[in-house]
């Protein structure tokens, strides 16, 4: 009966009826209303799915996501990465900062061996630019667990762009270039923060090293003709 009403619920999410999905939820949570398990898997239901770009939830979404993954976190901390991800994610959205804190808190002191899940979460928050300063030790410990690791070392690098901490950004994504240098994104970064410090050529090149790698990569294409039409 409650895996019946969880499936409702969970297809009514995905369609974004969100009034039918409570409903549908409310039914599930009454036949097992302290199930870790479903506070969690409704939690997730209602926030976009995890995939290569974080996605942060609409507010609507956020509102009642953020009270299962809460309640699943407190029933159970030991939760897979997405629980604490969306649930921080949904904080964030909602502006509860304090919370949001004590969230990436929780979920780094679980999985404070994991470069792979810190640098997902600590790069979810500073591609967003939320709570960028609270990411970045976050990173930095995900750089100390994996100091080859090109892409993790963009995330940290990318944190000090956020910060406005220029050079230390442009050294740490050439470094991140020079181990991943087959990685449009981590060339775009570097782009980036060498425009903002006036190195205009070094900057085009970079951008257009990304679009070698990925033709598609539109972050990349919009520099070019942004730094094309201020020439």
């Amino acid at each position: 009966m409650a895996e019946e009403a969880f499936a409702r619920g969970a297809r009514a999410a995905e369609r974004n009826d969100l009034p039918a999905a409570q409903e549908h939820f409310a039914q599930a949570l009454h036949q097992a209303p302290d199930s870790t398990s479903l506070h969690a898997r409704i939690g997730l239901a209602y926030m976009p799915r995890i995939g290569p770009d974080i996605v942060f939830p609409e507010p609507a979404q956020a509102a009642r996501a953020l009270p299962h993954l809460r309640r699943a976190l407190e029933l159970d901390g030991d939760q897979p990465f997405p629980v604490h991800l969306q649930a921080i994610l949904a904080a964030v959205e909602l502006d509860r900062e304090a919370e949001a804190r004590r969230l990436l808190t929780q979920a780094t002191r679980i999985f404070h061996d994991d470069a792979v899940v810190l640098n997902n979460i600590g790069y979810a928050l500073v591609d967003a630019d939320k709570l960028t300063a609270d990411a970045l030790p976050v990173l930095e410990r995900a750089v100390a667990l994996e100091p080859k690791s090109g892409i993790i070392i963009d995330s940290l690098g990318w944190a000090h762009y956020r910060l406005g901490n220029l050079r230390r950004a442009a050294g740490l994504l050439e470094r991140a270039s020079d181990l991943a240098p087959d990685n449009a994104e981590i060339e775009y970064h570097l782009g980036v923060v060498y425009a903002h410090l006036g190195r205009t050529e070094e900057a085009n090149a970079r951008f257009r090293r990304a679009l070698e790698i990925d033709p598609r990569f539109a972050p990349a294409r919009a520099a070019v003709h942004e730094l094309r039409r201020e020439q």
